[in-house]
């Protein structure tokens, strides 16, 4: 699992890197334009075995022009996929996704997310929320979505609470906030009937 999540994380972080290092070395050369080394070292870093490498709303805005087909170019070369750009609503929905998953890895139970988006006064776009039945396993699930978010969506939880008892916690990711409970609590606190009129999607786990 841990070969797993370095080599997620190696994938959506060579991008970056790459226009890091890139601008660095155009700042120290005297003939080399930035298109120029982002062309050497894609030659050099972007391989078949990496599969596909999925571009953030901010790497994309830092590109040069050009840049998205001549990654689609060399990868496509060398065997590999064309890269592509996320939109904003692309990225929001690989992040409820990997929530959901990771989530279900550790057996959570009764997942759902919430659209928020049409209600004014709602604090965030989306609540996922999920319970399990002891303290041990909400604070397991609690830990698994970070360390996803994180290894594939580059995405870290900007506040937490709840973790030093875990019968409620929140996970606070800006746009979408994450409410894992105890049972009893989730059953205590109804968070659904509190939002009523939103969107509610429901997953089904294969063991459920």
């Amino acid at each position: 699992l841990q070969k797993r999540k370095a080599v997620l994380k190696a994938k959506q972080e060579v991008i970056s890197e790459i226009l890091k290092r890139a601008y660095k070395k155009m700042l120290a050369s005297d003939t080399e334009t930035y298109f120029d080394i982002i062309r050497k070292m894609l030659n050099k870093y972007v391989l078949p075995e990496e599969g596909e490498i999925c571009f953030s709303s901010d790497d994309k805005k830092r590109m040069p022009d050009g840049f998205e087909k001549e990654i689609a170019a060399i990868a496509a070369a060398k065997g590999g996929k064309a890269a592509k750009a996320l939109t904003q609503a692309e990225q929001t929905a690989l992040e409820i996704k990997t929530i959901v998953q990771a989530a279900e890895d550790k057996k959570a139970k009764r997942i759902v997310s919430m659209d928020l988006r049409g209600i004014g006064t709602s604090i965030c776009d989306y609540f996922v929320i999920c319970n399990a039945d002891s303290t041990t396993n909400v604070l397991a699930i609690a830990d698994n979505i970070e360390d996803e978010l994180i290894v594939k969506c580059k995405r870290q939880v900007l506040r937490s609470q709840g973790k030093e008892n875990a019968f409620w916690i929140i996970l606070d990711f800006g746009d979408i906030v994450v409410h894992i409970f105890q049972t009893e609590y989730r059953e205590f606190y109804r968070l659904e009937d509190l939002w009523a009129d939103a969107a509610i999607t429901e997953y089904q786990n294969d063991e459920e």
